[in-house]
């Protein structure tokens, strides 16, 4: 007795194609997994128990004078807000479990651009978040 199943198929939404499981885009163009990331444009309207992700490269920085090469110094991962400031999100770090961990709060700076008046090298810049939940 012989086995009369095919590969297993996947049908796209776009052109109606007839494609193998694994493949991960059409023809057409059409991708199956790609991700949706939403930028949070107004932090403002986040609320207490959202989940966000800040992404690393942005956020507060250290400038090296002689290199231009940045050193960042900003809070990145996935967080869960716990309050809201002027310029500034409370929230816990959330770990791969998604467990609130034990090490205090994080504060993002939401602020606009400065330069620090302590040292000439010192920027504070906003966070870039996406949501998560």
């Amino acid at each position: 007795m012989t086995n009369k199943r095919g590969a297993p198929l996947k049908t796209c939404p776009d052109c109606q194609c007839k494609l193998h499981a694994r493949k991960s885009s059409c023809d057409c163009g059409y991708s199956f997994y790609e991700k949706k990331r939403r930028l949070i444009e107004n932090w403002k309207t986040l609320k207490k128990g959202d989940i966000i992700r800040s992404l690393y490269g942005n956020g507060p920085y250290w400038q090296d004078p002689s290199t231009k090469e940045r050193q960042y110094m900003g809070s990145y991962g996935r967080f869960i807000v716990d309050a809201l400031g002027n310029d500034y999100i409370r929230c816990y770090e959330i770990t791969a479990r998604g467990i609130k961990t034990p090490t205090g709060t994080h504060l993002l700076y939401m602020g606009g651009f400065k330069k620090s008046e302590l040292c000439d090298n010192l920027f504070k810049c906003p966070h870039k978040l996406v949501s998560v939940s």
